[in-house]
Parts: structure tokens; sequence; C-alpha cells
């Protein structure tokens, strides 16, 4: 099947289109209904959220059915490679975690090149390591939550400046940005 443009949107975008004569499948189709589609791409309407408190029990859940599958299904061989999986997992969550830390250190804390591209480019949700992903730093801290707060309702506060005094100040709560503002200078230096 070969890439061409399709209908009349397609003028900064190809795509592959169905073949002349042929229907097009939907997602609907392969679910089996509409309901089952919305669930899978938005989520259970009134159920459970993943937030911070939610997330590890879930993980650990998962790793604990994966070994009783494997034990189940393959005996203690396939335990054996329930934890290898379980542990592989981890390796690479700490060594993504490390990756973050490295490239962040090498910069100084609170720069950013551009606080307005760094605004546009923040979205609800985004975790500190995304943030510092975008952008190559550490942020400015301004108020971290206590090292005995609860996870669910500590806030934190940082900051980065570009060379221009532009600053994105950024909002997390339980581990999850929910705002952020730019606060431009009134009068930028010559």
């Amino acid at each position: 099947m070969r890439a061409r443009r399709c209908g009349d949107r397609s003028r900064l975008i190809t795509h592959v289109c169905n073949p002349p004569g042929s229907a097009a499948l939907e997602a609907s189709d392969v679910f089996g209904s509409p309901f089952i589609v919305s669930i899978l791409l938005q989520g259970w309407p009134g159920g459970l959220r993943m937030n911070a408190r939610f997330a590890p029990w879930m993980a650990w859940g998962l790793a604990v059915a994966a070994v009783a599958a494997g034990y189940v299904g393959y005996g203690w061989p396939g335990v054996v490679l329930a934890i290898t999986v379980v542990v592989f997992w981890l390796l690479l969550q700490f060594s993504r975690a490390l990756r973050v830390m490295k490239a962040a250190a090498g910069r100084p804390v609170g720069s950013v090149p551009s606080a307005v591209m760094l605004q546009s480019k923040l979205h609800a949700g985004m975790t500190l390591a995304q943030v510092m992903k975008l952008t190559g730093s550490f942020g400015l801290a301004h108020a971290v939550a206590p090292a005995n707060a609860r996870l669910d309702s500590a806030e934190e506060v940082f900051a980065w400046r570009d060379e221009g005094g532009d600053e994105v100040v950024v909002e997390l709560r339980a581990g999850k940005l929910t705002a952020w503002r730019l606060q431009r200078v009134e009068n930028p230096p010559a």
C-alpha cells in the first residue's frame, strides 16, 4: 500500500489511505463498542484515577501478578523469569532517572534557553523528571514540601529563568504539574 494524500485537510500531512472501494475500519469495529473504545482512550468514567498514591501499589501488584502467573504457567523457571523481568524494568526506570539528572547536572540551576518555549511545552500532569528533561537543568526551588508531608498534599514550586529575565514558575502537587505561569520582564536588558 502506498502513502498518498487523502481528503481536503492533507496539505501538510500525508498518510496511508484506504484503497478505493474498501470500507474504513473504525476503532469501534475492532473493540466491539464505542463504550470500550472510550474506556481504552480516556479511562473508566468516574473510576480510579492514577494518582501518586495509587501508582506504586498498582506497579507492585502487577509485579506480584507476574510472579504468580509465572509460577502457575511454568513453575519455578517462570518465577525466575518474572523476577528477572521485574528487576530489568526497575533498572530501566533507574537508568532513565539517572540520565535525566546527569543531563541536568551540567547546566546552571534554574536556567533555560527560552522561558516562552518552555511555557508552551508544559501541560498538566507532567512529572518533575519530564519538566527537567524539557529544561535540561534543575529548577530553582521556591517552595518544597517538608519531608514528613503526605505525598498527595505535598506542593512544590520551582522556577526556571532565561537570559532575558523571563521566568517560568511551575507548581507540582503530588509529584504532578498542576499549574505554571510565565512572568515576563517589563524592561528587557539591552
